[in-house]
């Protein structure tokens, strides 16, 4: 989809707030993942042959989706919401567009069962790199922000059994999640799986 106007504004603004008031102890909610996601959503629902409207929407909230931890982690989702809302309401955005969006954001949380396709395709967005190559990379910038934020410290074997875990009981929601990320997903944790036998064996 060709960038818009509001996903112009929007990208701007979210790359200076999170240079402004993301903490750097969040190595893994940094603007790399919201990159990421914002990739990762466009890819996923142009699977589906969304309209550019629905593409549009999906797009700013992969934007907004985490800024809300500039704050701190509990309650981001709402957070990013409402600065979503704030930010589109100045510029005259359709308020029930505004609120399709806020919904796109607050189904980030892993707490809840997303409902619409919108909804699943972000979600999987936003669990893409358990589908990526570079898996490995962004676990242990996961790992450095809970031991950093949160003192929340694991030795290898309990890092990667946590991981196992994970992995094992995460499913994607969408068709083209699971053509795209699946295969490599379970590459992933057949990895963590030989690498956490290796190092009880050791």
């Amino acid at each position: 989809m060709k960038s818009t106007k509001i996903i112009q504004q929007v990208s701007i603004f979210v790359k200076q707030e999170f240079a402004k008031r993301m903490p750097k102890e969040y190595t893994y909610h940094c603007l790399a993942h919201t990159e990421g996601v914002v990739a990762s959503v466009l890819k996923i629902g142009q699977y589906y042959n969304l309209e550019n409207k629905k593409l549009e929407e999906l797009e700013v909230a992969a934007w907004f989706h985490d800024l809300g931890y500039a704050e701190g982690a509990e309650g981001h989702e709402k957070r990013s919401a409402k600065e979503a809302e704030n930010f589109l309401q100045n510029r005259g955005f359709p308020q029930g567009r505004i609120h399709i969006i806020q919904l796109l954001i607050l189904a980030t949380n892993l707490g809840t069962t997303p409902q619409t396709l919108g909804e699943k395709i972000i979600r999987d967005a936003d669990a893409s790199h358990l589908g990526s190559v570079d898996f490995a990379t962004i676990s242990n910038k996961l790992r450095a922000e809970w031991a950093s934020v949160d003192g929340k410290v694991f030795t290898e074997l309990e890092w990667l059994q946590l991981n196992i875990d994970f992995l094992s009981n995460h499913k994607y929601f969408t068709t083209s999640a699971k053509h795209l990320y699946a295969k490599k997903k379970q590459e992933n944790l057949l990895a963590l799986n030989y690498k956490r036998q290796f190092l009880i064996n050791t």
